[in-house]
C-alpha cells in the first residue's frame, strides 16, 4: 500500500463503500473528500473492478479529474459530451467526435478482453478477478455525456474493420 493510498483506507466510510460496491444495484456516493484526494479515493475503492465509470457535474471538473486519475491509472479515457452550443458552428473541428470515438473503441476492446477473461476464469459477477493482464478501463465523463444518444455498441462492433500495414484489401 502506497503512502498516498493509506489515508484513504483509514477513512470511516471506506469499508461501507466497498460493501456497497459488492452489492448489485447499489451505487455509493461519497461527500467531503477534497479534490486532491478524490483520484486516490476512487482508485483505491474500485481497484478490484475492471470497468469504472466516473461521472462529474461539469466538463471542467471531468477534464481535471481525468488528468489527475490518468496519473494513477494509464488506462483512463475521457468521454466528452456533445457541445450543443457550438455543434453546428464546428468550432472544435472533429476533436470532440474523435475523443468520443476513441473512448468508444477502448470500451469495445476492454469489453471483449474482460468478457474473454471472465469466461476463462468462470467469473460472471460484477467483480473481476485480480489479473494484472486483464484490460481494465476507466471512463471519466459528465452527466451530459451519459445523456448523449448513442448508436448501439453492436453497430460500432459490426462496422469496424481491422487491417495491417502491407495487407491487401478487397474493395468490392
Amino acid at each position: 500500500m502506497s503512502i498516498l493510498e493509506k489515508p484513504v483506507c483509514e477513512l470511516a466510510y471506506y469499508q461501507n463503500i466497498i460493501d456497497d460496491l459488492k452489492k448489485k444495484g447499489n451505487v455509493p456516493v461519497a461527500f467531503g473528500c477534497v479534490d486532491q484526494q478524490k483520484p486516490y479515493f476512487i482508485y483505491k475503492i474500485t481497484e478490484k473492478f475492471n470497468k469504472k465509470l466516473i461521472i462529474t457535474g461539469t466538463e471542467i471538473r471531468a477534464r481535471e479529474l481525468y488528468e489527475d486519475y490518468r496519473a494513477i491509472d494509464k488506462n483512463t479515457y475521457y468521454y466528452p459530451a456533445k457541445d450543443f452550443i457550438f455543434y453546428s458552428a464546428d468550432v472544435h473541428g472533429n476533436q470532440l467526435a474523435g475523443e468520443r470515438l476513441a473512448c468508444i473503441y477502448k470500451i469495445i476492446q476492454a469489453q471483449k478482453h474482460i468478457s474473454e477473461d471472465s469466461i476463462s476464469n468462470g467469473k460472471t459477477d460484477g467483480i473481476q478477478p485480480e489479473n494484472k493482464n486483464a484490460a481494465g478501463l476507466t471512463v471519466v465523463t459528465t452527466i451530459d455525456g451519459c445523456a448523449d444518444l448513442l448508436v448501439p455498441l453492436e453497430k460500432y462492433k459490426n462496422a469496424t474493420i481491422s487491417f495491417e500495414k502491407g495487407q491487401v484489401l478487397d474493395l468490392e
